[in-house]
């Protein structure tokens, strides 16, 4: 991860690695699919959870890297029968 501090007057940090760069490109995904929260594979396997369930999206390729991501959408188990799972117009996942 890199630190970098920008600016004389007004100052702000910014943080600038892979995961930040990954979870960027996931959530901007998130209106294209129609999603409140979308999260990939590596967390869904961190979660020991009841609460909720996971609904695939697919292996995505995000802008910047050169491996697929499996992104998932999340959805809350005491209310999965509502969600259906959703494909934007016009994308293929590979």
């Amino acid at each position: 991860m890199t630190v970098v501090e920008v600016g004389v007057l007004k100052r702000a940090i910014v943080y600038h690695s892979d995961v930040l760069n990954t979870a960027a490109r996931i959530q901007s995904l998130c209106n294209e699919y129609d999603e409140t929260l979308l999260i990939s594979e590596e967390i869904v396997e961190r979660l020991n959870t009841d609460r909720y369930t996971f609904e695939e999206i697919g292996d995505l390729l995000l802008r910047g890297k050169s491996r697929h991501v499996k992104v998932y959408a999340v959805r809350d188990a005491a209310h999965s029968e509502l969600n259906s799972p959703k494909t934007p117009p016009n994308t293929t996942n590979s």
